[in-house]
């Protein structure tokens, strides 16, 4: 236990480190949504990410889901995925097939899990040009915040398109 404490600790202290580089994203009101990275819980419905990518009208190969476990397992029977085993001592990401998909360009990141620093450490060292999260996630991390309940995927998604079309992204 005290090992794992002093793992979240290191990676709420790389969070902070990361959030003060500083970072140029071109969040510019004329770049079109093309390609989307979408950070979801391991009980998340499918149903709800094919939605948005419905909304956004863009080809499923343009959009990557990054999905966060309990639980590390051993059989991998969801593509992309992560648990808290997959971050060091130190804080330090190690599973290479998520950090291909982080360090891959991309128009927009929505995380859809709440109050989670592994995700967070993911949403800040993605390269993604605009970040979408809940607003009781790290204000800092995101360009927009969406206040609804945390569990009510499809009042966020409605509020997301609103705003996005809004800032002209879609």
């Amino acid at each position: 236990m005290i090992l794992g404490e002093f793992k979240r600790k290191n990676i709420k202290r790389r969070i902070a480190r990361d959030l003060k580089k500083p970072v140029k994203r071109n969040t510019n009101s004329g770049a079109k949504i093309k390609s989307v990275l979408l950070l979801v819980n391991h009980t998340f419905n499918d149903n709800v990410s094919k939605r948005i990518i419905d909304e956004l009208g863009l080809v499923e190969s343009r959009v990557k889901v990054i999905t966060f476990q309990i639980k590390s397992s051993k059989e991998k029977t969801i593509e992309n995925n992560f648990s808290e085993k997959d971050f060091g001592l130190f804080g330090n990401f190690k599973n290479v097939d998520v950090k291909k998909i982080l360090n891959a360009k991309f128009d927009l990141l929505v995380n859809y899990v709440t109050e989670n620093q592994y995700v967070e450490s993911l949403s800040v060292t993605s390269n993604a040009m605009f970040k979408v999260g809940f607003l009781n996630n790290n204000t800092l991390i995101y360009d927009l915040m969406i206040d609804v309940d945390k569990n009510d995927f499809e009042s966020f998604n409605k509020e997301l398109i609103k705003y996005l079309k809004i800032l002209n992204k879609i």
